[in-house]
């Protein structure tokens, strides 16, 4: 993804490169595939990802020179639910900030949130594994800056986060 990019490109290089984050949240992403912003410029929106639009077995990431900004406004930055296999590396995200007495993980605006959640009952253990999140800077968000979270039924195995600086977020740092 680039701003010099055009969303109805092919995305698979720099030179087809998307322009936008909206044109990312329109694609079905299979095992092995990588999101690769540019660096060094501002991407506004967030990156939502489930089983719904990838098989898991991705990467989010910056490519050039610097860190790619996602500027998520008011919305949360990366939001990864149901999904093995990921890694977040090489980004800074940041939020616009505001304040909230709502405590409901689901509506609070996080940096980034690495959730399970069965969506109806199961009779063995939702388990999800392999998440990795490394390089990453994430401020000024309502809720917490790095959010890892299982619900009842499920479960978050083989979690790293490192080299991770969270500042400025209304909640917490990681949580």
């Amino acid at each position: 993804v680039s701003p010099s990019g055009d969303d109805t490109a092919n995305g698979w290089t720099k030179k087809t490169a998307w322009r936008t984050l909206s044109r990312v949240a329109q694609q079905r992403f299979v095992a092995g595939d990588r999101l690769l912003l540019e660096g060094g410029t501002v991407h506004p929106g967030s990156i939502a990802l489930d089983p719904s639009n990838s098989a898991g077995d991705f990467e989010i990431g910056s490519y050039g020179a610097g860190r790619a900004i996602i500027d998520a406004g008011n919305h949360s930055g990366i939001v990864i639910k149901n999904l093995n296999d990921i890694k977040i590396s090489a980004l800074v995200i940041r939020g616009n900030g505001g304040t909230t007495d709502n405590d409901d993980l689901l509506t609070l605006k996080h940096g980034i949130l690495i959730m399970s959640q069965a969506d109806a009952p199961s009779t063995e253990r939702l388990r999800y594994s392999n998440i990795r999140i490394d390089r990453v800077e994430v401020s000024n968000f309502e809720g917490n800056g790095v959010e890892i979270y299982s619900f009842t039924g499920t479960g978050l195995g083989n979690v790293r986060v490192s080299n991770v600086v969270v500042h400025d977020n209304n909640r917490e740092g990681i949580t």
